[in-house]
């Protein structure tokens, strides 16, 4: 084997090794995050064992399967999906971490899919800008918390780059784009029967978090 071919195979294994190293602690840095989200979650939500909260959208389980856990022994948490494929995410996430106090529900366009009056609080991120039919969605997480229950959105402003080149066709028009303004968000919640309660900027990144109760 030449010289160069040496060298070459050396900066090859480099890159992959730099390549390795970086990945790892993307993964690592994620999983942090969660976990300080997850924290933050449960103190703003008040959310400790026994109690019994939901998760809209929860995508593949992550942040369900962190939030499940804190609110062991005797807690239980609903985590809701429209897809298929994400429900059976959630359903392996939740056996991997042995889990039996997540109940995973298949959602709607136009309803979470939970039993009436059955949460202490509800919880979503970077969900809400997707509902095609906010209001009908905000009555059913109405109908799901009990009467004093806390609403937590996480989300974030309109997007030029995703407004340009991930565009939500199917939602209202005064959207503005791929996100939701803040002052829109708590105008429907509003709307909706819920009672602000605090706004929090840059929760992470661009991203802003709303709190809302149901009257009591």
């Amino acid at each position: 084997m030449n010289r160069m071919v040496k060298r070459s195979l050396r900066v090859i294994g480099l890159a992959l090794a730099i390549a390795a190293v970086l990945i790892i602690g993307t993964r690592l840095y994620q999983s942090w995050a969660l976990d300080r989200e997850a924290e933050r979650l449960g103190e703003l939500l008040n959310l400790k064992p026994g109690a019994i909260v939901a998760e809209i959208g929860a995508g593949n389980g992550d942040m369900a399967v962190r939030i499940a856990k804190q609110i062991q022994p005797g807690g239980l948490l609903y985590a809701t999906e429209l897809d298929t494929e994400e429900l059976e995410r959630i359903r392996a996430n939740v056996s991997k971490h042995g889990l039996t106090n997540v109940q995973v529900i298949q959602g709607a366009v136009d309803g979470t899919g939970l039993p009436e009056d059955c949460c202490n609080a509800i919880f979503m991120r970077h969900v809400y800008h997707h509902f095609s039919l906010p209001e009908q969605m905000n009555a059913s997480m109405g109908q799901a918390l009990r009467p004093g229950g806390l609403l937590a959105v996480v989300d974030f402003p309109p997007d030029w780059l995703l407004s340009t080149f991930a565009p939500l066709n199917y939602v209202p028009a005064n959207r503005g784009g791929h996100g939701i303004r803040h002052e829109l968000l708590i105008e429907e919640l509003n709307r909706d029967g819920f009672k602000f309660v605090q706004l929090i900027n840059g929760w992470d990144g661009n991203q802003y978090l709303v709190l809302v109760r149901k009257a009591a």
